[in-house]
Protein backbone atom coordinates (compact mmCIF):
# COMPACT_ATOMS: atom_id res chain seq x y z
CA UNK A 1 0.00 0.00 0.00
CA UNK A 2 2.71 2.66 0.25
CA UNK A 3 3.93 2.07 -2.96
CA UNK A 4 0.45 2.20 -4.00
CA UNK A 5 0.25 5.74 -2.52
CA UNK A 6 3.87 6.68 -4.08
CA UNK A 7 2.14 5.69 -6.98
CA UNK A 8 -1.02 7.87 -6.73
CA UNK A 9 0.99 10.74 -5.29
CA UNK A 10 3.16 10.77 -8.25
CA UNK A 11 0.35 10.56 -10.84
CA UNK A 12 -1.21 13.36 -9.44
CA UNK A 13 2.27 15.75 -9.01
CA UNK A 14 2.84 14.48 -12.65
CA UNK A 15 -0.40 15.94 -13.38
CA UNK A 16 0.07 19.23 -11.71
CA UNK A 17 3.43 19.21 -13.05
CA UNK A 18 2.14 18.61 -16.61
CA UNK A 19 -0.37 21.21 -16.10
CA UNK A 20 2.28 23.49 -14.96
CA UNK A 21 4.59 23.19 -17.96
CA UNK A 22 1.75 23.85 -20.59
CA UNK A 23 0.36 26.98 -18.82
CA UNK A 24 4.86 27.97 -18.86
CA UNK A 25 4.95 27.14 -22.53
CA UNK A 26 1.63 28.81 -23.27
CA UNK A 27 3.10 32.11 -21.47
CA UNK A 28 6.43 31.62 -23.32
CA UNK A 29 4.93 31.26 -26.48
CA UNK A 30 2.33 34.07 -26.41
CA UNK A 31 5.65 36.40 -24.83
CA UNK A 32 7.38 35.58 -27.89
CA UNK A 33 4.72 36.22 -30.44
CA UNK A 34 3.64 39.79 -28.65
CA UNK A 35 7.66 40.10 -28.82
CA UNK A 36 7.51 39.60 -32.18
CA UNK A 37 4.66 41.75 -32.98
CA UNK A 38 6.43 44.68 -31.49
CA UNK A 39 9.78 44.32 -32.99
CA UNK A 40 7.89 43.73 -36.46
CA UNK A 41 6.39 47.43 -35.98
CA UNK A 42 9.49 48.98 -34.58
CA UNK A 43 11.36 47.69 -38.11
CA UNK A 44 8.35 48.39 -40.27
CA UNK A 45 8.31 52.42 -38.76
CA UNK A 46 12.41 52.47 -38.67
CA UNK A 47 12.79 51.27 -42.21
CA UNK A 48 9.77 53.10 -43.79
CA UNK A 49 10.56 56.24 -42.32
CA UNK A 50 12.95 57.25 -44.93
CA UNK A 51 9.84 56.87 -47.74
CA UNK A 52 7.60 58.62 -45.39
CA UNK A 53 10.05 61.45 -45.45
CA UNK A 54 10.64 61.72 -48.89
CA UNK A 55 7.09 61.14 -49.68
CA UNK A 56 6.30 64.24 -47.54
CA UNK A 57 9.52 65.88 -48.95
CA UNK A 58 7.26 65.10 -53.03
CA UNK A 59 4.01 66.38 -51.66
CA UNK A 60 5.78 69.68 -50.97
CA UNK A 61 7.63 70.08 -53.76
CA UNK A 62 4.31 69.65 -56.22
CA UNK A 63 3.33 72.72 -53.98
CA UNK A 64 6.15 74.43 -55.25
CA UNK A 65 8.21 74.39 -51.77
CA UNK A 66 11.49 73.50 -53.00
CA UNK A 67 13.37 74.14 -49.79
CA UNK A 68 12.44 70.44 -48.71
CA UNK A 69 15.98 68.61 -48.57
CA UNK A 70 15.65 66.02 -46.41
CA UNK A 71 19.23 64.77 -44.50
CA UNK A 72 21.10 61.69 -45.19
CA UNK A 73 20.75 59.19 -42.58
CA UNK A 74 22.34 56.40 -43.94
CA UNK A 75 24.99 54.93 -46.46
CA UNK A 76 22.28 52.45 -47.56
CA UNK A 77 19.91 52.39 -50.59
CA UNK A 78 17.58 54.93 -48.69
CA UNK A 79 20.52 57.33 -48.18
CA UNK A 80 21.29 57.19 -51.87
CA UNK A 81 17.75 57.67 -52.65
CA UNK A 82 17.49 60.79 -50.44
CA UNK A 83 20.84 61.71 -51.59
CA UNK A 84 19.33 61.37 -55.18
CA UNK A 85 16.28 63.11 -54.28
CA UNK A 86 18.03 66.28 -52.59
CA UNK A 87 20.26 66.74 -55.76
CA UNK A 88 16.69 66.60 -58.19
CA UNK A 89 14.96 68.67 -55.75
CA UNK A 90 17.82 71.22 -56.00
CA UNK A 91 18.07 70.86 -60.01
CA UNK A 92 14.51 71.80 -59.58
CA UNK A 93 15.07 74.66 -58.02
CA UNK A 94 17.65 76.22 -60.45
CA UNK A 95 15.34 75.53 -63.14
CA UNK A 96 12.69 77.49 -61.68
CA UNK A 97 14.73 80.33 -60.64
CA UNK A 98 16.38 80.73 -63.90
CA UNK A 99 12.70 80.24 -65.93
CA UNK A 100 11.64 82.88 -63.93
CA UNK A 101 14.77 84.71 -64.29
CA UNK A 102 14.04 84.62 -68.34
CA UNK A 103 10.30 85.07 -67.71
CA UNK A 104 10.24 88.95 -66.14
CA UNK A 105 13.75 89.67 -69.14
CA UNK A 106 11.29 88.72 -71.30
CA UNK A 107 8.77 91.10 -69.69
CA UNK A 108 11.11 94.02 -69.88
CA UNK A 109 11.56 93.31 -73.45
CA UNK A 110 8.22 93.14 -74.55
CA UNK A 111 7.16 96.56 -72.71
CA UNK A 112 10.58 97.59 -74.03
CA UNK A 113 9.32 96.74 -77.66
CA UNK A 114 5.85 97.87 -76.94
CA UNK A 115 7.25 101.30 -76.26
CA UNK A 116 9.87 101.09 -79.23
CA UNK A 117 6.97 100.19 -81.70
CA UNK A 118 4.60 103.27 -80.22
CA UNK A 119 7.13 105.85 -81.00
CA UNK A 120 8.04 104.24 -84.28
CA UNK A 121 4.10 104.21 -85.42
CA UNK A 122 3.97 108.04 -83.68
CA UNK A 123 7.16 108.88 -85.72
CA UNK A 124 5.79 107.73 -88.91
CA UNK A 125 2.31 108.52 -88.55
CA UNK A 126 3.86 112.42 -87.68
CA UNK A 127 5.97 111.97 -91.26
CA UNK A 128 3.18 110.90 -93.46
CA UNK A 129 0.52 113.60 -91.76
CA UNK A 130 3.10 116.19 -92.92
CA UNK A 131 4.39 114.29 -96.30
CA UNK A 132 -0.13 114.41 -96.87
CA UNK A 133 -0.49 117.58 -95.84
CA UNK A 134 2.39 118.91 -97.87
CA UNK A 135 0.88 117.27 -101.15
CA UNK A 136 -2.47 118.56 -100.32
CA UNK A 137 -1.58 122.05 -100.70
CA UNK A 138 1.04 120.82 -103.19
CA UNK A 139 -2.84 119.14 -105.04
CA UNK A 140 -4.29 123.00 -103.64
CA UNK A 141 -1.95 125.31 -105.47
CA UNK A 142 -2.23 123.59 -108.73
CA UNK A 143 -5.65 123.16 -108.75
CA UNK A 144 -5.89 126.72 -108.05
CA UNK A 145 -3.23 127.77 -110.33
CA UNK A 146 -4.95 126.45 -112.97
CA UNK A 147 -8.40 127.80 -112.81
CA UNK A 148 -6.72 131.09 -110.62
CA UNK A 149 -8.41 132.92 -114.26
CA UNK A 150 -11.78 131.51 -113.33
CA UNK A 151 -11.71 130.16 -109.24
CA UNK A 152 -12.84 132.37 -106.69
CA UNK A 153 -12.04 132.18 -102.57
CA UNK A 154 -15.22 130.06 -102.28
CA UNK A 155 -14.53 127.46 -105.45
CA UNK A 156 -11.05 127.20 -104.31
CA UNK A 157 -12.01 126.13 -100.93
CA UNK A 158 -15.00 123.87 -102.23
CA UNK A 159 -12.09 122.12 -104.11
CA UNK A 160 -9.60 122.06 -100.94
CA UNK A 161 -12.61 120.23 -99.55
CA UNK A 162 -13.04 117.89 -102.67
CA UNK A 163 -9.38 116.93 -102.70
CA UNK A 164 -9.06 116.51 -99.07
CA UNK A 165 -12.09 114.15 -99.05
CA UNK A 166 -10.87 112.50 -101.84
CA UNK A 167 -7.39 111.77 -100.41
CA UNK A 168 -9.79 110.60 -96.52
CA UNK A 169 -11.26 108.00 -98.61
CA UNK A 170 -9.16 106.52 -101.14
CA UNK A 171 -5.68 105.06 -100.76
CA UNK A 172 -2.89 107.17 -102.48
CA UNK A 173 0.70 107.54 -103.60
CA UNK A 174 3.09 110.29 -102.27
CA UNK A 175 6.34 111.06 -103.95
CA UNK A 176 9.16 109.94 -101.86
CA UNK A 177 11.96 111.45 -103.31
CA UNK A 178 12.68 108.63 -106.33
CA UNK A 179 10.31 106.35 -105.17
CA UNK A 180 6.02 106.70 -103.98
CA UNK A 181 4.45 105.76 -101.20
CA UNK A 182 1.43 104.01 -101.21
CA UNK A 183 -0.71 105.36 -98.21
CA UNK A 184 -4.37 104.69 -97.02
CA UNK A 185 -5.53 107.51 -94.80
CA UNK A 186 -8.53 107.02 -92.95
CA UNK A 187 -11.45 109.43 -93.28
CA UNK A 188 -12.96 111.75 -90.75
CA UNK A 189 -15.75 109.12 -90.43
CA UNK A 190 -13.37 105.91 -89.43
CA UNK A 191 -13.60 104.55 -92.84
CA UNK A 192 -10.64 103.66 -95.43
Amino acid sequence: ESGWRDYQELTLARSGLKHLFGLTLTLAMLLTLLSAIFLAFLLSERLSAPLSALAEATRAISKGDYTRLNPVRSRDEFGVLTQSFNTMTRQISDATLVMERNRQQLENAKGAYEVFKAKVIAQRTEQLDEKRKNFVDALGEKFATKLAGEATKPAKEALDKAAGDLLHRNPFFLPDGDHFIYVAVASRDGNA
